[in-house]
């Protein structure tokens, strides 16, 4: 818990910043009691987590996502934004999604180093705004249905016997994973 709050005293400050020099607005899900920078009030909306849907229909509303978190136990928010075109802002020392993060998808940021963290926001605001990233197209192109799918097969053919798989693996291009 106390990790925690540190990494929440420390974003805060890359918030101040964002707010105050750059003006950039933001939504801070499951954040809703949560302590803003003053800066900030006009420009960030802190809510409580939300429904799955509703969730998703905020991405509508973004230009790009900022992801400070040390541990992303589930990638899947960074892979989401990725799929609606939004790149990243994610921490260096992000623990679980920084496969994902090139020059196509974002730009890593040091969220303990303020210098370090405004150029990086800088070059990222630059890049964004000359439309030079391209997340959803570098996504689908290395992951995507097709790629995973052909991923997964080869490793059900290097972990079951043909006689144990249900189908012909010499016929199939790739897998769609089902439950």
């Amino acid at each position: 818990m106390q990790a925690r709050i540190h990494l929440w005293n420390e974003t805060r400050k890359l918030l101040d910043i964002m707010c105050t020099k750059y003006k950039l607005r933001g939504l801070l899900i499951g954040r809703v009691n949560c302590t803003l920078p003053k800066n900030c009030h006009q420009l960030m909306e802190a809510t409580d987590f939300m429904e799955y849907h509703n969730f998703i229909k905020q991405y509508n509303k973004c230009r790009f996502i900022l992801a400070t978190d040390e541990f992303s136990a589930s990638p899947r928010c960074d892979t989401e934004a990725m799929c609606f075109n939004l790149p990243l802002l994610m921490n260096k020392d992000t623990i679980g999604a920084w496969h994902y993060l090139n020059e196509k998808t974002g730009e890593f940021i040091d969220i303990y180093n303020i210098e370090s963290f405004e150029a990086s926001l800088q070059k990222f605001l630059k890049k964004l705004n000359n439309n030079e990233y391209t997340p959803r197209e570098w996504f689908i192109q290395n992951y995507g249905k097709y790629n995973t799918g052909k991923r997964l097969l080869k490793f059900v053919q290097e972990v079951f016997k043909p006689e144990e798989l249900n189908f012909k693996a010499d016929e199939v291009k790739y897998l769609k994973p089902g439950i």
